[in-house]
């Protein structure tokens, strides 16, 4: 039976940015979803990424498309007393500016290098994850026995 050392519930941003990491690092995981691909890839996140994600996608190889179609934002302008104030964010920031690029194009631009690497598995679970008000978070694994002894790291927030 094939064993898996990390499983990684959740193919969000996180979760699969830490597969491909984990990937070029030569650790194996496996990324547990209990949505769909299409879900996954189509829910709409947040469009702002700051520059030090921009930076770890790019040096993590799956930034091209981000670069290439995302806008580059040095700023904005605030209206203040009928006057228009420019943020400068490289000036504020040392050089430092944004990107706009919706968090699901990153989380599209993951699953396809992962599907053209060869790293870190996307499988969809049948349990699921269950919320409660107040109660833990539960997972049925999709594969009985597959993560025996493997690392389960549980990611929540975006990028």
């Amino acid at each position: 039976m094939r064993r898996t050392q990390v499983g990684i519930i959740g193919a969000g941003p996180a979760g699969l940015l830490l597969s491909h990491l984990l990937h070029q690092a030569g650790v194996e995981s496996v990324v547990l979803e209990c949505r769909s691909r299409s879900y996954v890839e189509q829910r709409i996140r947040t469009g702002v990424l700051e520059d030090g994600t921009r930076q770890i996608l790019q040096r993590a190889g799956v930034g091209e498309r981000m670069m290439r179609e995302g806008m580059v934002h040095g700023g904005i302008f605030i209206a203040f007393e009928d006057r228009l104030h420019h943020i400068d964010f490289p000036e504020l920031t040392g050089g430092h500016t944004i990107v706009v690029y919706g968090q699901q194009e990153v989380v599209k631009d993951l699953i396809r290098g992962a599907a053209g690497g060869g790293w870190g598995d996307l499988v969809r679970s049948r349990g699921g994850a269950h919320r409660g008000a107040s109660g833990p978070t539960r997972h049925r694994l999709p594969v009985p026995g597959r993560l025996g002894g493997a690392a389960g790291v549980r990611l929540r927030g975006g990028m």
